[in-house]
C-alpha cells in the first residue's frame, strides 16, 4: 500500500499502518523541478518535494524492476536494474485534464503501479479525487478500483479523466448498481469481481437480518451507499464508485 503525505506526516501514517497489520515500511520521495512557493522564493529555501509512504505486512511488496527470467526459471543476469528511493516528478501534459486541487501526475502514478503490480492485477485508490490513478492503471494494463466522496469530482473523473484515456475501447456505461460499504468490501475481498444481481440481493437480504445487531457495533456503515461506474479501457476493468 502506498500513502502520499506531507513529510512531517510520514511517521504518523506509519503508526496507523502499524495499527492494521502494516507493520513495516519505507519512504519513497519525488522531486520537482518548480515549486508552489513563489511567494516565498526571496525569503528562504522552497519545497519541491513530495514524499509518500509504502506499508507492507511481513513479506516485502512486489518488486518489479526489469529482471527478466530464464528458461531455466533462474534470474537472467543483468537484466534487473536498481530503483531509488527517489523519483522524478513529472508534470502531466495537456492531454490530461487538470480535475483535483492535489492530484498526482499520472506518469509518476503510472511508474509506481508498473512497480509494485504485474499487468493485469487490481489497484485500488480509496481517495480517487481525479481519477489519474484509475487512469495510470489503465495505461498500465492494470484493472483498477477508485471510490469518491465528493460527487463533483466523482463526475469529473468519469467525464474527463476517464473518458480521455489512452486505448479506451468503448464509453463509460452507468449500470446502475448501489452498493453498501460492506458490498465494496467482499467485492475488493473477490479481487474486484463484481457481484451479480442475485448474490447482491442475497447479500443485502442477509444483512438486513442481522441489521439490528450490527448497528449497535458499526454505526458507520448504516447510511453510506456508492454507484458503479465501469468503463472497458484497453481490456481492463477501470470502476469508480460514488460514495454518498
Amino acid at each position: 500500500m502506498i500513502v502520499f503525505c506531507a513529510f512531517d506526516q510520514i511517521h504518523t501514517v506509519a503508526e496507523y499502518g502499524a495499527q492494521y497489520g502494516f507493520k513495516n515500511w519505507y519512504p519513497i520521495f519525488f522531486c520537482k523541478n518548480y515549486s508552489a512557493q513563489v511567494l516565498k522564493a526571496n525569503m528562504r529555501i522552497v519545497g519541491a518535494t513530495e514524499f509518500a509512504v509504502v506499508l507492507y505486512r511481513d513479506k516485502l511488496p512486489k518488486f518489479n524492476n526489469g529482471r527478466q527470467i530464464g528458461e531455466d526459471g533462474k534470474p537472467i543476469r543483468g537484466t534487473g536494474k536498481m530503483v531509488f528511493d527517489w523519483f522524478q516528478w513529472e508534470r502531466d501534459g495537456k492531454d490530461i485534464p487538470k480535475i483535483h486541487p492535489t492530484q498526482k501526475p499520472v506518469k509518476v502514478l503510472r511508474r509506481l503501479i508498473e512497480i509494485f503490480t504485474d499487468p493485469g492485477e487490481l489497484v485500488i485508490d480509496p481517495c480517487c479525487g481525479s481519477g489519474s490513478t484509475l487512469r495510470a492503471a489503465a495505461e498500465a494494463g492494470r484493472s483498477a478500483i477508485g471510490f469518491e466522496i465528493d460527487k463533483s469530482f466523482y463526475l469529473a473523473a468519469k467525464e474527463k479523466m476517464l473518458a480521455g484515456a489512452r486505448g479506451s475501447q468503448e464509453a463509460a456505461n452507468f449500470d446502475g448498481n448501489q452498493m453498501t460499504i460492506g458490498e465494496i468490501t467482499e467485492a475488493a475481498q473477490q479481487g474486484g469481481r463484481a457481484m451479480t444481481d442475485k448474490k447482491i440481493r442475497k447479500s443485502r437480504k442477509s444483512r438486513r437480518c442481522c441489521g439490528a445487531a450490527r448497528r449497535g457495533l458499526d454505526t458507520t456503515t448504516r447510511a453510506k451507499t456508492a454507484r458503479s461506474e465501469k468503463s472497458k479501457i484497453g481490456g481492463n476493468t477501470s470502476s469508480l464508485r460514488l460514495l454518498t
